[in-house]
């Protein structure tokens, strides 16, 4: 779009409006005056042929040609200049006389069809610039008589118009002249505005370039005009401001730059010393590892002996007064290895170097073996401690069963250790769901002493306490919130709390887990619970209310009672129940055999409730004149009771845990070798080793362990890492490198707690990892599991097949052989089926049920070992997410069938024979 100036605009807009008028008035009077001319010509036409009718009738009369010829004449001649020719006709349309010969009479005459007009005809002839008039010669004669008069012929008149157009083209003339003076006149006055204005401004605008340009002394001069004449005094002012502006900017500028050049100076002396702090820190870290390191492994090294040995004393029959003595040395060195695990974990999570584990897990159990360990302390407290878990939360779930655990006791644990009396309570329901991804909440409700909103500010950072007499009071380092925070950060969670002084906590947490494809349970044994009734007596709400939550999940009929008076009023009614729940923490030995005695009036089946400090000892009562009974501590999950009822349910013999327990004390058949220096370290896990397994060497040094090594085989080593003159790595290599163990597993015993270094030890050969202080479960794990492994290379024999990872198979079913079989089991049974669902969607080209069935049989692939058929089921589902069309994937659905055909003609051999189901697995 063209953009013009300014002086365009005033000009086009002071002479557009001039010209327009101009030209208007012009042409109007033109084309008047153009009227008039003619008018007035057509007027003395008029005149002219009008009389001239009246005198020609005496002629045409008479027949008189010369009278009539004398008349024209004399008008011809009288208006020569406008008069070209005067004819007379005859009613038959011939010359009578004429006043001027002409040639083209033809042209003044009317043809014979046309009548003679009644008035005075005017007809215009632009050809030859001449107008004609024709007017009817009527006698008068028959007009006395009151007849119309009788037409005796008529007369042309043809009238010169070029005067008249002369005239008209004079007039059209002088208007032009007048209008393009106007015009003349209105440019000059039009220019001088122009000048006027514009001059000023196109100095004005010289003068802003000049400016933008850095000429800051420029400045506007001379008179103008009205509101330009302000506007140039007001662009000096801005010129001289910004002059003034640019001055002290200028100044400033100089300034700065030599304040910039001293800060570039020192900044350059601060990334040097920042290079420096960053070498020191980077050396601080790498000190302060090495310090943990050391640290974790001075302090475990002698509290392996502390609580591995207080552990053994507690299997000896001890005085009370021994007991407590013993129990107090086991809970200090517990405290002490608690604050050692803290301090590690936080700096594993300041490092970012914690991993969470993936693995399959039941929650209700990992929840019930945390409040197991904690119920000691609640309950020597006296308070309500229970958890309620909501029918709605899944129990198979995919996490870090450790972590969680973790968090859990840091919670509770925090509680209990700031309640003296009251209750506190774990609640965990369902937040959210999303696809495979459940969200859980956890809540945990205390009556203790409470915490203002000012502590609340330090609550989540380490070392912190709400208050400083805290620590004194009750202990604790302040680590166990800051690392419950960051952990459950890593779980896609968040943590809160409420919390006034004196009126109790409460605290809530998130956690996300994915559901576990692999079912851990059988959730099909409350089915026979349905419709059951159940008396309930506890005292304590929250403990009742965590029994009566499970039970009615399970559809019985429960009946609730807390008061002592409404329990003897329902005994002595005797009304039957299936079940009865009874806490006897309150009665004493002879009530509680009173209280026996009445329930067998009313039912067949008790559950006796007491805490961990009970003073009763009942592990031995299983029948009571033909009742049925089961012991169990409190706090309840919800699992441990329906066991307890199903067994109470399906068998009048006592019940299998007794069997069971003996079952675990018998010795695995193995022959371990047990290799440490420190002669206390190696006199415990010789000790616990003897309880544990049938033949037990031990070795003082690294080439003793050698020696014995390269004589005879065993079936396990734990090896101690740091020894002196040959570690534990070195004698590992060498003993790898003898005829007898080439494939014997060896056991890091370390008191080294960090992850790196558990990497670096299995990474140089160990094949498995055991830190001091020694746990005895932990120790149970150990051989239990390869004691297992050298049973499942038989098994893995058995199950040889191309398709088939026994190995990735064991991995994933956490090392148990039984579930893997299981898992192995349940994929082949479920082929065919499979087969034929995908082969019919494939036939009717049904996208949305071929993607739904790769799916899921990619799904029942991912714990089951057979990595190949994962692969190509996984590839299959990735494309059809991907659109692509049944062309497109053509080759992969066929090699799909092909793996299905070998797998379900060709079985693997050695899964019927597994008598073990995934629920008792």
């Amino acid at each position: 779009m063209t953009k013009y100036g300014l002086r365009t605009w005033v000009i086009l807009l002071t002479l557009a409006p001039t010209v327009l008028v101009s030209l208007l008035l012009g042409s109007y009077f033109t084309v008047t005056r153009y009227e008039q001319l003619e008018m007035q010509l057509v007027k003395d036409g008029t005149n002219i042929i009008e009389p001239l009718t009246i005198a020609a009738e005496q002629g045409l009369v008479t027949n008189d040609r010369e009278k009539l010829m004398r008349l024209l004449s004399v008008t011809h001649r009288k208006h020569s200049p406008a008069v070209r020719s005067i004819t007379v006709f005859t009613p038959d349309h011939e010359v009578f006389v004429s006043s001027n010969f002409h040639r083209q009479f033809d042209s003044f005459r009317l043809t014979p069809d046309e009548p003679m007009p009644d008035t005075t005809d005017i007809e215009y002839n632009y050809s030859n610039n001449s107008i004609l008039f024709r007017a009817p010669i009527l006698s008068s004669a028959k007009q006395d008589v009151g007849l119309p008069p009788t037409p005796l012929g008529y007369l042309t008149l043809q009238l010169d118009n070029s005067p008249t157009m002369l005239n008209q083209h004079r007039a059209a003339f002088y208007t032009f002249l007048i209008v393009l003076l106007g015009i003349c006149v209105c440019m000059v006055f039009t220019i001088r505005l122009v000048r006027k204005v514009t001059k000023p401004i196109t100095e004005m605008v010289h003068a802003i370039d000049n400016i933008r340009k850095g000429k800051l002394e420029t400045r506007l001069g001379g008179q103008h005009i009205g509101e330009l004449d302000d506007l140039k005094n007001g662009l000096n002012a801005m010129a001289k401001s910004i002059s003034e502006y640019h001055l002290e900017m200028q100044n400033n500028i100089e300034q700065a730059t030599s304040d910039l050049r001293q800060t570039l100076e020192q900044i350059e002396i601060q990334n040097v010393e920042l290079d420096l702090a960053k070498r020191r820190a980077q050396e601080a870290a790498r000190v302060k590892t090495e310090f943990l390191a050391n640290m974790s492994h001075e302090l475990r090294t002698p509290l392996n002996g502390v609580l591995g040995f207080s552990r053994q004393l507690l299997k000896t029959s001890l005085t009370t007064s021994q007991y407590d003595q013993v129990m107090t040395i086991d809970n200090s060195a517990k405290n002490l290895l608690g604050i050692i695990n803290d301090i590690l974990d936080l700096s594993k999570l300041e490092a970012g170097k914690l991993t969470l584990e993936q693995v399959p897990f039941i929650l209700r159990d990992a929840v019930d073996e945390v409040m197991q360990l904690l119920a000691p302390t609640a309950h020597h407290k006296g308070i309500d401690f229970a958890f309620i878990i909501d029918n709605k939360v899944p129990d198979d779930l995919l996490g870090d069963a450790l972590r969680i655990k973790q968090v859990i006791t840091n919670l509770v644990g925090n509680a209990i250790k700031f309640t003296e009396q009251g209750s506190v309570t774990l609640r965990i329901s369902v937040d959210q769901v999303r696809g495979d991804n459940v969200c859980l909440k956890l809540e945990v409700k205390d009556t203790g002493v409470g915490i203002s909103n000012e502590q609340q500010e330090a609550l989540f950072q380490a070392f912190a306490q709400a208050d400083a007499s805290i620590s004194r009071r009750f202990g604790g380092t302040g680590l166990g919130l800051v690392i419950t925070k960051r952990l459950l950060a890593e779980m896609d969670g968040d943590i809160g709390l409420e919390s006034e002084l004196h009126q109790g906590s409460y605290f809530w947490c998130t956690l996300c887990c994915r559901l576990s494809p692999i079912a851990l349970g059988d959730h099909s044994q409350s089915e026979m619970l349905a419709g059951k009734t159940a008396l309930i007596y506890e005292p304590q709400a929250y403990s009742l209310e965590s029994l009566e939550t499970p039970m009615h999940g399970w559809l019985m009929n429960v009946t609730p009672c807390r008061s002592k008076q409404q329990w003897q009023s329902l005994l002595k009614r005797s009304v039957k129940y299936d079940y009865v729940v009874v806490a006897i923490d309150e009665f004493d030995s002879n009530q509680l055999q009173a209280q026996l005695q009445a329930l067998t009036y009313i039912t067949r089946h008790a559950v006796l409730l007491s805490a961990v400090s009970s003073q009763h000892e009942l592990e031995h009562l299983e029948n009571y004149q033909g009742m049925f009974i089961s012991h169990l501590r409190k706090p309840l999950v919800s699992n441990r009771l329906l066991n307890a009822l199903q067994r109470m349910t399906r068998t009048t013999k006592a019940f299998p845990v007794g069997h069971q327990s003996l079952q675990r004390a018998e010795k695995m058949p193995m022959k371990v070798l047990a290799v440490d220096d420190n002669p206390a370290n190696l006199k415990l896990i010789v000790t616990l080793l003897k309880e544990k397994v049938t033949q037990v060497a031990m070795a003082n040094n690294g080439e003793q362990a050698i020696e014995m090594a390269a004589q005879e085989s065993f079936d396990i080593i734990f090896m101690d890492i740091q020894m002196p003159n040959v570690d534990g790595v070195t004698a590992t290599q060498t003993i790898r490198q003898g005829e007898y163990n080439q494939h014997t597993p060896v056991v890091a015993v370390t008191a080294h707690a960090l992850p790196e270094e558990k990497a670096n030890l299995l990474a140089s050969g160990m094949d498995d990892y055991l830190t001091k202080p020694i746990e005895e479960n932990l120790l149970d794990s150990i051989l239990q599991h390869w004691y297992t492994f050298n049973q499942q290379k038989q098994q893995s024999k058995e199950l040889c097949h191309p398709l088939i990872d026994w190995q990735q198979a064991l991995n994933q079913a956490g090392g148990r052989a039984d579930l893997a079989k299981e898992m192995l089991h349940l994929l082949i049974e479920s082929l065919p089926e499979s087969r034929d669902a995908i082969e019919q969607a494939w036939q009717a080209k049904d996208a949305a049920t071929l993607k739904a069935q790769v799916h899921r049989l990619h799904g029942a692939c991912c714990y089951a070992g057979i990595p190949k058929l994962k692969s190509v089921v996984g590839t299959l589902e990735r494309l059809l997410k991907e659109q692509y069309g049944q062309q497109d994937v053509e080759p992969e659905y066929f090699e799909l069938m092909d793996l299905l055909e070998q797998l379900i003609e060709s079985p693997p051999q050695g899964l019927t024979d597994s008598n073990t189901t995934v629920a008792n697995a």
